[in-house]
């Protein structure tokens, strides 16, 4: 996918990439990266979808791309990059990067990640490097059928049973709602700073107008100002419009802000190309974010909604916040990780983070994953 105007190329993406890589610490030969390939159309994702029978599951222990393929009745036309490292023998896990980013952007974790799992990392379809075609989603629940049906498409294809699934922000909130729809395909579920979490009631939506101008001046600019960007538009759009100059620049300019006192000025450097890469490329799925989140990120199909949902099919579920997550406050400065050990969810804080824990605190949030499935009901075997 190259673009002059832009200044894209899969050749410059894949460099962003490797570097990447080699600042986790891994050697290039140890770490995969390919497009798995799936039939995905409409049908999937209408308003009308229903459910299809579940297709014979190859190996569940099997790593890597499958050689049985699903009947289908019109060719692959769609796929999800994913990145593929670490031991075989160990326990897998599946993440899920949040809105607009990729999944190289949790590059900081990749070592450790390396050493006690089987690890794979997926591209939301229309977002990073996975394909990206016209987005035709127009209510909420199409949005949610397309990037949750996806998800169970690469899933079936790439031959895992039951996914140890990880997702940050948005990624978070898809997962959840992957694991309601799918709940015999989940061993464990991992939150990370998910969006939209905290319990929302559809008064509670109505009246969030009148909460909003009852905050300060700053608080109330920067919700109208994301707010009016997302109902016209996506920051993405917007530097895509200015250009491989202006645009590049613009995106550089935001990472480096942003992640300015997390990384290191090498790292600094490459997250910021990379992410120059993947956010400058064609537009898709990033505009179904405004019909699913009309209210930014509160909604009535909150995660914390359907916490008795989640017990009740017996899914295990694990919620980790930074110490200085925004997405933990929101807007009203409610404590949502409070809310959920209220309800007596397993609930992690990872000190000196923020909303992007793998690059506040890496090692800290490493530790309680790892704790997190040594102390699990699962039995995950780590010798």
């Amino acid at each position: 996918m190259t673009s002059f105007w832009t200044g894209t190329s899969d050749k410059k993406l894949q460099t962003a990439e490797e570097e990447l890589v080699e600042l986790a610490g891994l050697d290039l030969d140890e770490f995969k990266s390919y497009p798995v390939h799936f039939t995905f159309t409409e049908a999937d994702w209408n308003d009308n979808y229903q459910e299809p029978e579940l297709l014979e599951q190859p190996n569940p222990w099997f790593c890597g791309l499958t050689t049985s393929k699903p009947k289908l009745d019109v060719e692959d036309n769609e796929y999800i990059w994913t990145y593929e490292f670490g031991d075989i023998s160990k326990p897998h896990i599946v993440i899920v990067h949040g809105f607009g980013g990729a999944g190289m952007i949790f590059f900081k974790m990749f070592k450790q990640l390396s050493q006690h799992f089987h690890v794979y990392l997926i591209d939301i379809l229309g977002m990073g490097r996975s394909n990206r075609g016209d987005f035709g989603c127009e209510t909420y629940q199409e949005c949610e059928n397309y990037f949750v049906n996806s998800i169970e498409k690469w899933r079936h294809k790439i031959g895992i049973d039951k996914m140890n699934l990880f997702g940050h922000s948005f990624g978070g909130f898809i997962c959840s709602k992957y694991a309601l729809r799918y709940a015999e395909r989940i061993n464990k579920l991992l939150l990370f700073s998910p969006w939209a979490c905290e319990a929302c009631t559809e008064d509670q939506l109505n009246g969030l107008d009148e909460e909003i101008d009852q905050r300060s001046f700053g608080q109330r600019t920067k919700y109208k100002l994301m707010k009016a960007v997302y109902k016209k538009s996506t920051p993405f759009e917007m530097a895509r419009k200015a250009g491989r100059f202006l645009g590049a620049f613009l995106v550089k300019k935001f990472a480096r802000r942003r992640f300015r006192g997390e990384l290191i000025e090498e790292e600094l450097e490459a997250i910021a190309e990379y992410l120059t890469q993947v956010t400058l490329r064609k537009g898709s799925s990033e505009y179904g974010f405004a019909k699913m989140f009309p209210y930014f990120n509160r909604s009535e199909h909150a995660v914390s909604n359907h916490l008795e949902e989640y017990k009740e099919l017996g899914l295990e579920i694990s919620f980790y916040f930074g110490e200085k997550d925004w997405m933990n406050t929101c807007f009203n400065g409610f404590n949502v990780s409070q809310q959920l050990q209220d309800a007596g969810e397993k609930v992690y804080i990872v000190p000196e983070a923020g909303h992007h824990i793998y690059f506040g605190n890496p090692d800290e949030a490493f530790s309680m994953i790892l704790d997190d499935f040594k102390t699990s009901a699962k039995n995950f075997n780590f010798d």
